[in-house]
């Protein structure tokens, strides 16, 4: 997938593997960039479903539209399609074989 970040200053720190590591320490470091590799090799959201122990929920109220996508126990990514409109099921469910870009919002726990 197609990834970007929803600041200036999260794209900064998460394009660089010493910023990440300084931002949330070595081993959470490691496990956001091996988080960041795999959405960027995955075609589209639905083949996310297909690792094991990838816990991808959505969220609601404020933040209807975003998934908390895990990385380790008390971290998460913060995500949203980055699509206009939003590619919906005839139910009103994302259609997640159509999302093949997303949006890093934040990094959420871990030393936040």
């Amino acid at each position: 997938m197609e990834i970007r970040f929803g600041t200036s200053d999260l794209a900064r720190i998460c394009n660089c593997g010493a910023s990440i590591d300084r931002r949330w320490g070595t081993l959470v470091g490691a496990a956001i960039r091996e988080r960041l590799c795999l959405l960027a090799g995955t075609p589209t959201l639905e083949l996310l479903s297909e690792f094991s122990g990838l816990l991808m929920e959505p969220l609601n109220l404020d933040k209807q539209g975003h998934f908390a996508i895990a990385v380790v126990s008390d971290c998460s990514l913060l995500v949203r399609p980055d699509h206009e409109p939003i590619p919906l099921l005839r139910n009103r469910v994302l259609d997640c074989t159509k999302v093949k870009r997303l949006v890093i919002e934040e990094v959420q726990g871990h030393g936040r």
